[in-house]
């Protein structure tokens, strides 16, 4: 039998905590139209377009590489050669505070294509960004509290070549059972 140490239980339960605000952040994201029209279309237009279930599904179905928008992975230059939008959302900082609660540090990468980031009326990672600070910050993501946007500087920042984007810090504060 597997013996678990306290410090090996409090991390495995932190680590279910921040599986559980990405999972959630992520369905709270899939419940913008806007947002999923700005991900599952490169076209100018793309706001106009109606969406249907299926196209919802696939953008966020990270089994799906050709089609899926929103990873829970940091972004990772050599492996994109699609032109697109899409968003990364991830840990990079776990700070516990107490023996059972912690800060949890999440950074939503907004990333785009020059090449599709023209809409018809402005810039798409403009658009995503604001969708995204309007449907996410502030809510409740399955932490004690609301997810807070960390800073109000948010550099223009090149991921890729073509790809550039912004970097998004929040911070929530988890507890553990």
């Amino acid at each position: 039998m597997l013996k678990i140490n306290k410090a090996d239980k409090k991390v495995m339960s932190l680590g279910d905590k921040v599986e559980l605000v990405h999972h959630n952040i992520v369905n709270l994201l899939s419940q913008n139209d806007n947002i999923v029209k700005l991900l599952s279309s490169e076209s100018p237009d793309c706001l106009d377009i109606e969406i249907n279930e299926e196209t919802r599904d696939k953008i966020f179905d990270e089994e799906n590489r050709d089609k899926c928008r929103v990873f829970r992975a940091p972004f990772v230059p050599k492996t994109e050669e699609v032109s697109c939008a899409q968003l990364r959302i991830y840990t990079p900082i776990i700070k516990p505070t107490t023996e059972f609660t912690a800060d949890i540090f999440v950074v939503v990468d907004v990333i785009v294509d020059l090449e599709v980031n023209r809409l018809t009326k402005g810039q798409r990672w403009f658009r995503l960004l604001s969708e995204i600070l309007d449907t996410i910050s502030g809510k409740s993501v399955g932490g004690i509290g609301r997810l807070q946007l960390l800073q109000s500087n948010i550099p223009l920042t090149c991921f890729k070549e073509n790809f550039w984007g912004y970097s998004v810090p929040f911070q929530v504060k988890a507890g553990t059972n």
